[in-house]
């Protein structure tokens, strides 16, 4: 009987723990790949106004992280279907980390209390991961480059073909969600590198009578450009 009431006592602490920290708001499980210096406490932030913290963070045998986030009551409006959670430096506290709420639009659905979303990581840790992506589809580029010799008359039918194009659309989809600073950082840097391979394969092509064959990504680079 004791140990009975005992575990109800125990439930019910923790969830009036859990209504006492929340404050009338809500928690959200905020997913990231890379923990970035986010840290317990950290602020969570929304359109300049502190409307939230970090309420613990914890690490997965994967490789993973979870930071549980608690939004206050004036700001649970922010936390929507197309709230955007990314770590950014704390303006108010060098060397320390927080959580900026992005709307991508308005509207859409509420989240949940204890809804899990996936994080988007600190600037320089996302222009790190894309960084090494394109380096290591550099180096598929020009290994399916060599495997196709001279036989490329089928090229604009290989997979590798149909998964280049792709990857020069997630790139243009990925770099039109970036802030301005680092989308302008990414293609000073990479657009000059990714050029620089579809220039050999166009000359390839070019000597093989199937220039043509670019027109399709060419217009993807030129996607690319202009965001």
């Amino acid at each position: 009987m004791c140990r009975a009431i005992t575990g109800a006592l125990v439930a019910m602490v923790a969830l009036v723990l859990v209504a006492c920290s929340s404050d009338g708001g809500i928690v959200v499980n905020v997913n990231f790949d890379h923990l970035s210096g986010l840290e317990k406490n950290d602020p969570v932030l929304f359109e300049n106004n502190v409307a939230g913290h970090v309420r613990s963070v914890q690490y997965h045998s994967d490789g993973t992280y979870t930071a549980q986030v608690v939004i206050d009551e004036g700001f649970v409006a922010a936390a929507t279907e197309y709230a955007q959670f990314q770590v950014i430096d704390d303006p108010e506290h060098q060397g320390h980390k927080g959580i900026q709420i992005r709307l991508t639009q308005q509207g859409g659905a509420p989240l949940a209390d204890g809804a899990a979303v996936t994080g988007i990581p600190a600037e320089d840790d996302l222009a790190s991961r894309i960084s090494r992506e394109l380096d290591a589809g550099m180096d598929i580029l020009k290994e399916k480059m060599e495997q196709f010799g001279r036989d490329i008359q089928s090229f604009p039918e290989s997979q590798e073909y149909q998964d280049l194009k792709k990857a020069l659309d997630d790139l243009a989809t990925e770099l039109g969600r970036k802030e301005k600073e680092t989308r302008e950082r990414l293609k000073k840097e990479w657009l000059p590198k990714l050029q620089q391979e579809l220039d050999a394969l166009r000359k390839r092509l070019r000597e093989d009578g199937h220039e043509e064959q670019m027109v399709p990504l060419d217009k993807e680079m030129d996607r690319i450009r202009k965001i």
